[in-house]
């Protein structure tokens, strides 16, 4: 009985330290919020529509995706179909989606985006550096947020969470 006790101890000690070691969502939200945004040295811009990349950066207000598909470029860019949909509503609000996206294989990635009719550009970073620039979250829900003046106001993913959809609708109908 005892032995059975030392050894439960010991496994929630283990779990205990394995996640003490990570910083908790609020923790990082409040980190975010009102950090400003740095952008990569070189990016290029893919898919666009005759569009330039002044014309996302020149904006006051930003809607910025950050996408790692380190691991898998067809099941991130499945992840961005929803936004072919919420692209234009937020077009209409004159607000510009920028996706960034940093991968090993870009020619990969941009087959799959072409294979499951990904309709809007994204941007391509060259040397990786938004990420590190930014300190981007490993928690893929706060790796999209509003900015203003490219300082971070808002952090959620409105393609995967209605609510959030909602909030960013409502904050982007009210702006001063």
């Amino acid at each position: 009985m005892k032995k059975l006790f030392l050894m439960l101890c010991g496994i929630v000690l283990l779990f205990q330290s394995c996640e003490s070691g990570k910083p908790s969502v609020k923790a990082e939200l409040n980190k975010m919020i009102g950090s400003r945004v740095t952008y990569p040295s070189e990016m290029m811009l893919l898919n666009n529509n005759n569009r330039m990349i002044e014309d996302y950066m020149n904006s006051v207000y930003k809607v910025i995706s950050f996408v790692d598909s380190i691991q898998c470029n067809e099941c991130k860019a499945k992840a961005l179909l929803p936004w072919n949909e919420l692209f234009p509503m937020y077009k209409k609000l004159g607000i510009p989606v920028l996706t960034i996206v940093s991968t090993p294989d870009l020619s990969s990635f941009n087959n799959a985006v072409k294979e499951i009719g990904i309709t809007f550009p994204y941007m391509y970073d060259i040397h990786d550096e938004f990420a590190k620039n930014n300190h981007i979250s490993y928690n893929e829900s706060l790796r999209v947020f509003l900015t203003r003046n490219d300082t971070i106001i808002f952090v959620g993913n409105p393609a995967h969470n209605n609510t959030i959809h909602e909030m960013y609708i409502n904050k982007l109908t009210h702006i001063e």
